[in-house]
């Protein structure tokens, strides 16, 4: 039987919302804040409109296609 010291964390459980919210406000606080398209994508994958390999290949054609917009 595992036991465990009053000092060990417990997992935790967060919504899609809370993860991303968790996410931004610590790329934020280590200097890296949000684009407006970085919370609309995180947006879309909350509500179940994207899966992370979709997301990733939207990421991806966004920034190896040549002249792609800074945002």
């Amino acid at each position: 039987m595992l036991t465990m010291s009053p000092l060990q964390r417990q997992p935790v459980s967060y919504t899609p919302e809370e993860s991303s919210a968790l996410a931004v406000a610590a790329a934020g606080l280590a200097g890296f804040p949000a684009s407006d398209s970085v919370r609309d994508l995180l947006a879309r994958m909350d509500r179940g409109e994207l899966n992370e390999d979709e997301a990733a290949a939207e990421v991806a054609a966004r920034f190896t296609r040549p002249g792609f917009p800074e945002v």
